[in-house]
């Protein structure tokens, strides 16, 4: 993977982070503007664009996420220390309830 398209994974997974963030921190406030209101913002489609993601369907997925109360996003955010890259990769199609389907997937698994 080239280093400017590990950049801009980075970036997107440090925007992901800062969404899930707590009320009102500034961090979520920078996220939410770069974000954009109802469309996206000119600097979120070009990082989307040239990881090959379809802005539109990143932006409805991450302005959900901003969305749910922040107990519900906190499940929704990764690890800081995992590999940025994979995290990204995730993070870009996430589904708000991903993480309670995996749970309940092992929980049967283990059953």
């Amino acid at each position: 993977m080239s280093p400017e398209r590990n950049l801009f994974l980075a970036v997107l997974t440090v925007a992901l982070r800062d969404l899930c963030g707590p009320d009102g921190s500034p961090e979520r406030r920078e996220a939410l503007d770069w974000l954009g209101k109802k469309r996206p913002s000119m600097d979120f489609i070009h990082v989307v664009t040239l990881l090959g993601l379809d802005a539109d369907v990143t932006h409805a997925r991450l302005r959900a996420i901003a969305a749910l109360p922040h107990a519900e996003r906190r499940l929704v955010s990764f690890k800081t220390n995992e590999n940025p890259t994979r995290t990204a990769q995730r993070a870009a199609w996430v589904d708000p309830n991903i993480r309670r389907r995996e749970r309940r997937a092992q929980k049967k698994m283990a059953a």
